[in-house]
């Protein structure tokens, strides 16, 4: 697998397709005589400050309730737009910075819906509360299905995995309470004629109402047999562009709680469904593709509520060489393959690192087409004077940019996201500041 030069741009959505900075399209067309109520939930860490606009005014402080901010649009305006800043400190990692330091810009309209969400540095920990431990123990059996040698418990927020014997035991520390345990048997390959490193879920169980600390299925083993087995489902793709290639694709198992676990690995194919007595009301599938040429990416993300075969349709390519070398750039969007206002989204990345100094800073943008209105150029609003602000880099430095377009069929976020397919273009590369 090929190693991308620049800073990957993680649009798309938060967790359920994409993890990443930027924001989720919302749902739905508003607007008229009446004012509109916005509402912009922020995860991940928690802001050091957050500024909002409406229209063509400037950007004032608002203040985070319950992790959202929301904006009352006069019935005179449809844009506005959402600044945060965010802050987490790593602590020292050999080459990598002790500080990361990130401020976010979304811009849209009363068009592109009334409910948006973000993520303050999604993967980094602002300090939670300690989550209270019981200790959850069991054992399986898996024997009665082919080529198995690994073994996942799925218990709330842990993921347990250990290789397979007959009636392997198992023992871990999870959050305390009562949930949904899935136990997953994986056969993975390490040599041809599959691919290497390639991993397929063959079975699994479901247990609901699984207390813990507490003994999985009453302390009896968990035998896994023919009824647990998964079944393979085709995966095809189509409109591949010329020139490029496929880099990864997965199919994952997204659960109701929002936990997901790979179930095939590539997934080209085929992916795996799992047994209708492991699956429960929304519950869905994610099957991921991924193609790149040079410094160009497409991606195309297809969920489904039920498993059924599926074919992947990659969008025309798009080449953009990058912007003017600047320490504000100006990203060019202009794009044909994607049509339509609603559901398409322009994005910006670019990060550095001050001289000497062990801290990141990154800066992301992102615009719908109905806020650019027809224009074909991103670039981050002034945020000057706002608390939390990033400095723009120094003459001399070295910034690593990435420009997205998405393009998503679902309207509103989360409750159609189970059959949403989301396509998106990417370029990406690095300049020096003049």
């Amino acid at each position: 697998m090929r190693k991308r030069m620049a800073f990957f741009f993680p649009f798309f959505l938060s967790t359920m397709l994409i993890c990443g900075c930027g924001a989720s399209i919302g749902d739905g067309n508003h607007g008229g005589g009446v004012p509109t109520t916005i509402t912009f939930t922020i995860t991940g860490v928690t802001p050091t400050a957050v500024a909002t606009k409406i229209g063509s005014g400037p950007f004032t402080p608002a203040t985070l309730s319950s992790g959202a901010v929301t904006i009352t649009i006069p019935s005179n305006e449809t844009s506005f737009a959402v600044a945060y800043f965010c802050t987490a400190i790593l602590g020292p990692s050999g080459n990598a910075p002790s500080e990361i330091t990130e401020q976010d810009a979304f811009e849209a309209t009363t068009l592109d819906g009334n409910s948006f969400s973000g993520a303050c540095l999604p993967g980094q920990s602002s300090s939670p509360p300690a989550t209270p431990l019981g200790q959850l123990t069991g054992s399986i059996d898996a024997s009665a299905i082919p080529g198995v040698n690994y073994l996942v418990v799925s218990a709330p927020n842990v993921d347990f995995n250990f290789p397979f014997t007959n009636a392997t035991s198992f023992g871990f520390a999870t959050t305390t309470g009562t949930d949904r345990v899935l136990v997953l048997a994986y056969d993975d390959t390490f040599s041809p004629p599959a691919p290497s490193g390639s991993t397929t879920l063959a079975a699994a169980k479901n247990f609901d109402s699984q207390a813990v600390p507490g003994a999985l299925n009453g302390g009896s083993v968990v035998t896994l047999g023919l009824q647990d087995e998964t079944t393979p489902v085709a995966i095809t793709y189509s409109n591949l562009p010329s020139g490029f290639t496929i880099d990864s694709s997965t199919a994952s198992f997204v659960t109701s709680a929002d936990g997901a676990f790979i179930i095939a690995s590539p997934a080209t194919k085929q992916y795996v469904a799992l047994p209708k007595r492991a699956t429960e009301s929304g519950d869905y599938y994610r099957i991921y593709m991924d193609a790149y040429s040079g410094n160009s990416d497409m991606t195309v993300i297809k969920n489904l509520t039920s498993a059924a075969p599926v074919t992947l349709t990659f969008p025309p390519s798009w080449i953009y060489a990058g912007p003017t070398p600047a320490a504000q750039p100006t990203f060019n969007a202009a794009y044909q393959g994607f049509s339509g206002g609603n559901g398409v989204s322009y994005g910006a990345a670019w990060n550095w690192w001050p001289i000497n100094i062990g801290i990141q800073y990154s800066a992301t943008v992102t615009a719908t087409a109905n806020y650019l209105n027809g224009a074909t150029s991103v670039s981050m609003p002034d945020l000057s004077g706002l608390a939390g602000a990033l400095p723009s880099p120094v003459s001399g430095t070295s910034v690593n940019w990435t420009a997205t377009i998405t393009q998503t069929t679902y309207e509103s976020q989360p409750t159609s996201l189970a059959n949403a397919t989301v396509t998106s273009v990417q370029n990406s590369g690095t300049y020096k500041v003049p």
